[in-house]
């Protein structure tokens, strides 16, 4: 959000100087002019990138809360049919990166700098794995 507000102003900003210009308000040298017209096209440029990423982050909003679930019952379910201790210990490892998935999105979304970057949506999807063996040490049979 705050490249996208900061893109539109170097536009706004490069659009006003360069019609008050062309209307002879102000007089601009020629370099002058020329860097706010290059301050356009960079502006307009960004500014449309910019929203063209929220706009697909929003859109694929229901693809990943989906695949993050899948992702989350898989830890799951490798924990509960885990036979060995090397099976055992990459099961819990897979739950801590993904309660540190989830922390980490929440501490973004909770950033009113940040939170921007992700869906509120998205990030209220996420839920930690409680489990009590992430508690208990692994022990060699």
């Amino acid at each position: 959000m705050l490249t996208l507000i900061l893109s539109a102003l170097l536009f706004a900003f490069s659009f006003v100087f360069l019609v008050l210009d062309t209307k002879d308000y102000i007089q601009l040298p020629d370099k002058v002019a020329s860097v706010f017209s290059w301050g356009l096209c960079i502006g307009l440029l960004i500014f449309c990138i910019t929203l063209g990423g929220h706009i697909v982050g929003y859109i694929n909003k229901e693809n990943r809360i989906r695949e993050d679930q899948y992702r989350r019952n898989s830890c799951i379910y490798e924990l509960s049919a885990a036979k060995s201790v090397e099976e055992k210990e990459k099961a819990i490892n897979d739950i801590f990166e993904w309660n540190s998935h989830v922390e980490r999105m929440k501490k973004i979304s909770n950033n009113p700098y940040l939170n921007y970057m992700v869906n509120l949506d998205y990030v209220d999807s996420l839920e930690y794995i409680e489990t009590d063996v992430l508690y208990m040490e692994v022990k060699d049979e």
